[in-house]
């Protein structure tokens, strides 16, 4: 969720192509069909491009997924920044730039607080915008970026909306009509 809403931002707000390979129908269907350690690697493989920047976060350090999307990334000449666990091992802190974690006495991870503290705060600004007030001010201005079609666009699009049902129905009819005298034919015979 946190890699998606992060590619979501760099993509809207940075205008940045950004994708995270967090798809739940992806991520089963190729640890199902392949293998679970080439559930980044293989989306990674048909959208990565040199140049591009892969950035893994990985509590552990050691997940064979993250390990084989860094191996993917560096053959295609692209730029890595990885966030790991304290106990992570050579093949994940080989990136370009390489944030790794101590763990604290309880054995927790600053990143697990992180995610933690990010999830609370996600938590927090949805409960401030469950208002009724606050959601209706939201769609005003939602409805203020809409373009709406003007008067001659709407009644283009209206008779031509009409023409095609009417079109439709008729092809519709003709086909059932044919049919059910092929039918009637084919059986009476």
């Amino acid at each position: 969720m946190l890699g998606s809403r992060r590619a979501a931002d760099a993509c809207k707000n940075g205008q940045l192509r950004a994708q995270a390979f967090t798809d739940h129908s992806l991520l089963t269907a190729t640890g199902n069909d392949l293998a679970f350690d080439q559930v980044f690697a293989l989306p990674l493989s048909r959208f990565a491009r040199a140049g591009d920047l892969l950035i893994t976060i990985s509590t552990s350090g050691r997940s064979p997924n993250v390990i084989r999307a860094l191996e993917c990334a560096r053959s295609a000449s692209m730029r890595i920044v990885t966030l790991s666990g304290r106990d992570a091992d050579g093949r994940i802190r080989r990136g370009d730039i390489a944030e790794r974690d101590d763990l604290r006495a309880d054995g927790r991870s600053r990143s697990d607080e992180a995610a933690a503290a990010t999830r609370r705060a996600q938590l927090q600004q949805k409960k401030q915008r469950t208002g009724a007030r606050q959601f209706l001010k939201e769609v005003r201005q939602e409805l203020k970026k809409v373009i709406w079609p003007t008067r001659q666009e709407l009644t283009t699009y209206t008779i031509v909306v009409l023409v095609t049902v009417v079109v439709m129905t008729s092809y519709v009819f003709g086909l059932d009509v044919l049919f059910s005298r092929l039918v009637l034919n084919v059986f009476t015979n």
